[in-house]
């Protein structure tokens, strides 16, 4: 519904202003690792609620990729990667906009977690360009009708 596609936003956009805080941080002062993983709690519980509340589409996968991140930067692989490869899959189907940056973002990481030792990537390659998520604004990607 309209109503859980904003609150998905809503959420995406906190969440962005979240990783851009920690990562402006990390220009700085290098990259904490235990400032992402502070929030692995919020961000766990939110996609469980996404999975049970809101219709798995581009809109899902739009915050699967954003916690699949947060997971990446805490060092965490191996809760971010199925995230980001579910996102892909939510965004390959959608037709509404071009996802194609987004699935590109999604595999980046998922290509580093699988090369780097340890899982521990690199700030940079993590950061993918602010807030692209398929719902900016009060549009969402699915459209109801035909």
């Amino acid at each position: 519904s309209t109503k859980d596609a904003m609150d998905l936003v809503e959420l995406l956009e906190i969440h962005h202003a979240l990783l851009d805080t920690h990562l402006a941080e990390a220009k700085t002062s290098g990259l904490d690792r235990g400032a992402f993983k502070k929030h692995f709690g919020i961000a766990e519980r939110i996609v469980r609620r996404i999975r049970s509340e809101v219709k798995q589409d581009g809109n899902a996968g739009a915050y699967y990729k954003a916690a699949g991140e947060l997971f990446v930067l805490g060092g965490n692989c191996a809760k971010g990667r199925p995230l980001l490869t579910e996102a892909v899959e939510l965004f390959r189907p959608e037709t509404a906009v071009d996802t194609t940056g987004l699935i590109r973002q999604c595999s980046d990481l998922i290509t580093l977690c699988d090369n780097t030792p340890g899982n521990e990537p690199v700030a940079a390659a993590a950061s993918t360009g602010g807030t692209s998520a398929i719902g900016t604004g009060s549009s969402s990607v699915g459209s109801s009708g035909g």
